[in-house]
């Protein structure tokens, strides 16, 4: 079974961490194939994701840019991945694997996790209000 569990970023963060410890306890299950793909360029749990021998990918995006290129390029990934599950990490990542799975060219689920706690909306980024 491939899982691809889409994440905004991999630098070091709550959720990034707790993706790090999902693929770590999974080590051993032969029946699990996870792949992640982050939306932004690799940052430092990447490493710690490779070294269980997970493959990592990014989409290379930048920081508030969305392209054409991008979606092109999550269009390859998840077409190469194929997919049981797809697995959003926070909002964008959310969003990119709902957007995967139209791109999929067959039905694949997506399950959303955010890892957010919220304060004050007035804080945040206005994408993410």
């Amino acid at each position: 079974m491939s899982v691809l569990h889409v994440i905004t970023g991999l630098n070091v963060g709550g959720a990034e961490a707790m993706l790090a410890k999902l693929v770590e306890q999974g080590v051993g299950d032969a029946d699990l194939s996870p792949r992640v793909l982050s939306l932004l360029p690799l940052g430092r749990v990447a490493p710690r994701i490779a070294a269980c021998g997970v493959p990592v990918e990014t989409l290379g995006m930048t920081q508030g840019r969305a392209s054409l290129a991008a979606v092109s390029r999550l269009r390859q990934q998840v077409r190469a991945a194929r997919p049981v599950l797809l697995q959003g990490w926070m909002h964008h990542g959310n969003l990119a694997a709902s957007l995967a799975a139209r791109l999929a060219g067959r039905a694949v689920p997506v399950v959303w996790n955010v890892r957010h706690s919220l304060v004050d909306i007035g804080h945040e980024k206005p994408l993410s209000q």
